[in-house]
């Protein structure tokens, strides 16, 4: 299964494919977290399933922390998520 990359798994129906934030900055610069056993709850979306409305690629959404599930190939860590598990997303 090291054969493919995780950013080439297209979603089906209402899953978003999620880089999950593992740092947190906030507005003012200030870093929070870092530690990959923090339980993040930011991400971007990388791809959408056909049925998905309500976010696009390159979102930065917000959503509960065990939300989905993570799946890992080669070093690669990602999460895939239903579209009504995201709380939101941030506007630019």
């Amino acid at each position: 299964m090291s054969n493919f990359k995780l950013t080439d798994l297209h979603p089906l129906h209402d899953w978003v494919l999620v880089q999950k934030d593992f740092v947190t900055t906030t507005k003012g610069g200030i870093i929070i977290g870092g530690n990959k056993e923090q339980r993040p709850t930011t991400g971007t979306v990388l791809r959408i399933g056909d049925e998905v409305t309500d976010v696009k690629v390159g979102d930065k959404i917000q959503f509960p922390y065990a939300a989905g599930t993570t799946l890992e190939n080669g070093g690669e860590k990602l999460s895939i998520i239903k579209q009504c598990d995201i709380n939101g997303v941030f506007e630019p």
